[in-house]
């Protein structure tokens, strides 16, 4: 985390501090990202209406995110295979057993 910034800032997205300004700066001009400090509000507002949230680590010297798949309705199939898929999609382990 950069100095001066909590965890709880970070998450808010209130206030962002650039570890390197050069580098954010070309990937602006290049148009690879739309502007500075909002990929968390972003993210946040991605999985608004999911079940499955991302998952946020926050250490002293790095930031782990996990983007868990969001559940997509299968196309052409039954409403209990659907179902069925829903099930699996929101089950976090499976054990079979013999």
């Amino acid at each position: 985390m950069p100095k001066g910034l909590s965890k709880e800032e970070y998450l808010a997205g209130q206030l962002s501090i650039l570890r390197n300004p050069i580098i954010a700066n070309i990937f602006f001009r290049l148009g690879l990202i739309e502007q500075f400090s909002t990929g968390i509000q972003r993210i946040l507002a991605a999985y608004a209406d999911s079940k499955t949230q991302p998952q946020f680590s926050i250490f002293e010297n790095s930031i782990k995110i996990v983007l868990p798949v969001v559940k997509m309705e299968l196309q052409g199939v039954s409403e209990d295979a659907n179902e069925v898929y829903s099930i699996l999609q929101s089950a976090t382990v499976i054990k079979f057993s013999h």
